[in-house]
Parts: structure tokens; sequence; C-alpha cells
């Protein structure tokens, strides 16, 4: 037995288990335009607000109207004090939840019409001061 430990990772990414009882199976995940420039954003906001009506007929702003371009190969962080819509904008931009105002493009088409491979893990609050 030699000294050095070897790992190997062979397992497959299951097939998703399609139930008629349960509705239509999922969309498959969108694949990406060829026709895209190299230095195209994979996402862009453009006007994205987030805000609540309240009953009074206020609104309560989430997220002001925001632009955002992330491009291949670049590193995004958002940092802000807790409750400042960082997850919310996650959310919006991964598709997981509407914008009230404004669109998400992704490769340069609306999100609303795609369903892009994404998921999100979130860091506890307890592990960064």
């Amino acid at each position: 037995m030699s000294g050095a430990a070897e790992f190997r990772h062979n397992a497959r990414v299951p097939e998703p288990i399609v139930n008629s009882a349960a509705g239509p199976a999922p969309a498959p995940a969108a694949e990406p335009p060829a026709n895209l420039p190299d230095d195209a954003p994979i996402i862009s906001a453009r006007g994205l607000e987030k805000f609540y009506t309240q009953p009074d007929g206020s609104r309560v702003e989430i997220i002001a109207p925001s632009d955002l371009d992330v491009f291949p190969a670049q590193i995004v962080a958002l940092l802000g004090p807790s409750g400042c819509g960082k997850s919310t904008l996650l959310r919006i931009i991964a598709g997981l939840a509407p914008p009230s105002a404004g669109e998400v493009l992704w490769h340069g088409r609306p999100l609303d019409s795609q369903v892009p491979n994404v998921g999100i893990v979130f860091q506890s609050f307890a592990l960064f001061p």
C-alpha cells in the first residue's frame, strides 16, 4: 500500500423522477445561445426593482431600481448589512422570485422564458462575524 491516497468521484447525477400524477415534468435547463460574443454578460439586470405595496398604498422599497452585468470569469460579491436585500437580489437573479419591475436577462434572453440550472447555498450568519 502506498502512502498517497487517491480519491475518485465517479458518481452520476441521477435523472429526475417523472411522476405523471404529480403533473408535467420540469422543463430542461436552457442552453446558452451559441451566437453571443465571448465578452457578452452571462446575467444582466435592467431596471431591477423589488418593492411591497402596503394596505395604505405606500410602497416599501427593498431594492431600488438597479442595473447589473455579470461577465464570464468575473467574481461578484454582494456586501451589506442584514436586511438590505442581498438574498432578495440573488433570488431574483436566479429566477426564484419575480422582480416588481425591470427584467433579468440570462445570456441575452429574458429569464422568465428560461430555466437556468442554478442553486444557492447560503452561509449562516453565525459563520461570518
